[in-house]
């Protein structure tokens, strides 16, 4: 889950913020496949990494509005929402190893994405071992619907979050 915001912000004399607050700072510009070559995946979704081919960053790009967050030069986090159809949803992400140290940033960019995003239903797919993202998901709005087995390649259980408008 992840939004569009502005680039980073600058300080009344035109310097980049960045230096003044560290860590705090990210631009968010469209995704592109080649991002995926450049995140470094967080450990509750290393099991992605041989996942993460040009043909899967295409197809990401190509299912729905999708946007990368940097940090510099490093990609903090890839996400971006897939259509089914009218009415329907689902919202992604790919985090990096570097996420808590912009995690206020994130979720102020996605807080703001989905409250100004309007679809009947809206899913969150959650890896149940991660605690962090299940609090994630219930602060952005979405509410446990139900676990899923068997949903990754691997064969583990995730959880569907949905936000029903």
């Amino acid at each position: 889950m992840l939004a569009l915001c502005e680039s980073a912000p600058r300080d009344g004399g035109g310097r980049d913020a960045t230096a003044r607050h560290p860590g705090s700072v990210i631009e968010i510009v469209p995704f592109q496949a080649f991002h995926l070559e450049m995140i470094t995946l967080q450990g509750s979704q290393q099991f992605m990494s041989p996942l993460l081919t040009k043909q899967y960053g295409q197809a990401l790009q190509h299912a729905g509005s999708c946007w990368t967050a940097f940090a510099g030069t490093h990609v903090i986090a890839c996400a971006g929402v897939v259509w089914f159809w009218e009415g329907r949803a689902q919202v992604w992400s790919l985090l990096s190893m570097e996420m808590s140290t912009y995690r206020k940033s994130i979720h102020k960019a996605v807080k703001g994405f989905l409250e100004n995003y309007r679809i009947a239903r809206l899913e969150c797919i959650v890896d149940p071992r991660s605690v962090e993202s299940m609090r994630w998901a219930e602060h952005l709005g979405f509410h446990l619907e139900r676990p899923m087995p068997k949903y990754n390649p691997d064969g583990s259980t995730q959880l569907m979050y949905v936000r029903i408008e």
